[in-house]
């Protein structure tokens, strides 16, 4: 089985960016609110250097014309993504933190390394495949004002997804102590999905407090 290649980033980090969805090496593209933009990368020899068979995987790395291919595949990656990697001096600079997964690799990329207070995140295993995933955000304090943003975040994250045809339903949305938890129904396997609620999540710190997520599958 293939590993997925998704990438998350700031609209302004893509080129031609109305093209984007219609580009032969993207197979999905989901747009998500504060102008961010999640994508899946993908190119032939994937199937190769991408795959869970750690062994064949490593195997392949080492053959020339793989290092060939691979070599252009991120060269087109880098050529979407070229107003960002105009804007620093290598492509290192580029702040991407990678959460792997059975299914996918997620990475999020973009302008100042180190600098984003990532909140903790903890996956239980199956995670990313779920259909039905638990997602408990802890929060630093719970007063009205931080629960409404965080429920406003929740409704604004389940609205883009439908409108870029991967739409989740929200079951449930508990508020106890200092922590929320919401129940959502993904139309795919659940790993893009609580992806972009991630980035969201982390997006809104200033506005909600929060400084932990957890993701439980429920049902696969």
């Amino acid at each position: 089985m293939r590993i997925r290649r998704v990438i998350i980033t700031r609209e302004s980090n893509i080129g031609e960016r109305e093209s984007l969805q219609k580009h032969p090496n993207i197979k999905g593209v989901w747009r998500l609110p504060f102008n961010y933009v999640m994508f899946e990368f993908y190119h032939p020899i994937f199937e190769r250097i991408y795959e869970d068979n750690l062994e064949a995987s490593n195997a392949a790395r080492t053959e020339e014309q793989v290092k060939v291919q691979t070599s252009a595949a991120m060269s087109e990656e880098g050529r979407i993504l070229a107003p960002l990697y105009a804007e620093i001096s290598q492509p290192s600079d580029a702040l991407t933190l990678l959460v792997p997964s059975k299914g996918a690799m997620y990475h999020f990329v973009g302008k100042g390394k180190g600098q984003i207070a990532w909140p903790e995140l903890n996956c239980t295993k199956g995670w990313e495949l779920a259909r039905t995933t638990r997602v408990e955000m802890s929060l630093i304090s719970s007063v009205p004002e931080t629960l409404n943003n965080l429920d406003k975040l929740i409704t604004d994250w389940a609205a883009s997804l439908k409108n870029s045809g991967a739409p989740v339903r929200i079951d449930d949305v508990t508020h106890a102590d200092e922590s929320v938890t919401v129940i959502f129904e993904s139309s795919t396997a659940a790993g893009d999905a609580a992806m972009a609620l991630y980035i969201l999540l982390t997006e809104t710190r200033h506005l909600t407090s929060l400084y932990r997520v957890s993701f439980e599958p429920l049902h696969t």
